[in-house]
Parts: structure tokens; C-alpha cells; sequence
């Protein structure tokens, strides 16, 4: 491996850039028109643009990130952390264009991105995990399941989505 593209922004992008730049490896730091000037892209070995778009848009194009690493001959890219790093659809997509995804493989991503499926396998592994109701599908199941748990209670999106 020789060059990464790095497909965030930001203080990860930062951490990302300093890392490679330690491991002797070469840094392409994406970026969009809000970010031209941001620390991470005057940090890195070379930059590419991303577009004009908003911030996100340009960092969440699965395609274009793809296209764009492919342009600039990087080996792998390294998704930060969100949307991408989460993606089993996008880690898919880098290793059938020949790119390393610095991530888990697409599977693994597949596996943890139901939250509740990832309980029980957590549960049959071993682990210790939280007692819990779910999914819950309605205000009034998430007030039942709250009563019958007792406070402090989390409510969390069983698949993404914040």
C-alpha cells in the first residue's frame, strides 16, 4: 500500500492524514468547495476535489469517492467514521474496484448494522449485554417497554439513522 484516499473531514480526516504521514504512506485528502482551505487538505500529500456541493455531499457519493481514489491511484481508502464506515454496500464497491476499504469487510458491516440482530449475537458469543426491548414499532410500545424496564431508558434506531 502507497497511497490512501481519505473520504472525511474534519478533525478525523486530521488524525487520518497524521497517521499515514507516520506510516510513510502517501495521503489524498477529499475535499468540497467548503472545505478547499480546511487543515486536513493542506496536510495531505495531494487533494481531490470532491465538488461544490454541500460538505456532505461531496464526502457521501459512494461512486465519486470510488472514482475519485481510482483517479488518483490510491490503494485504499479510509472512510473516517459515519455513513461510509458503516456502509457493507460501499466496502463492497472498493473491493470490486481493486481498493482496500480500511474497515471491516462487508459482511461484518452487514452484521452489526442491525443493531438488535447484533445483541443476540453479542448474547450467544458471551457478552454481556443491556437489558432490552425491541424493535419497537410505535410510541405507545416504546412507553410500555420504558414502564416495564424502569428509568434511565435509551431509545436507538435499530438500523442507523441517528
Amino acid at each position: 500500500m502507497k497511497r490512501v484516499l481519505v473520504a472525511n473531514r474534519g478533525e478525523i480526516a486530521v488524525r487520518v492524514v497524521r497517521a499515514l504521514d507516520e506510516l510513510g504512506l502517501e495521503s489524498v485528502a477529499l475535499y468540497s468547495a467548503a472545505d478547499s482551505s480546511a487543515m486536513h487538505v493542506r496536510m495531505a500529500t495531494r487533494a481531490a476535489y470532491a465538488g461544490e456541493s454541500a460538505p456532505a455531499g461531496g464526502y457521501l457519493d459512494a461512486k465519486a469517492v470510488v472514482e475519485r481514489a481510482l483517479e488518483y491511484r490510491a490503494d485504499a481508502i479510509h472512510p473516517g467514521y459515519g455513513f461510509l464506515s458503516e456502509d457493507p454496500a460501499f466496502a463492497r464497491m472498493c473491493g470490486d474496484a481493486g481498493i482496500t476499504f480500511i474497515g471491516p469487510g462487508p459482511r461484518a458491516l452487514e452484521l452489526v448494522s442491525d443493531k438488535w440482530g447484533m445483541k443476540d449475537i453479542a448474547a450467544s458469543a458471551g457478552l454481556p449485554v443491556l437489558e432490552g426491548r425491541g424493535p419497537l414499532r410505535s410510541a405507545s410500545e416504546a412507553s410500555r417497554a420504558a414502564s416495564s424496564l424502569g428509568c434511565p431508558v435509551v431509545l436507538k434506531a435499530v438500523r442507523g439513522g441517528g
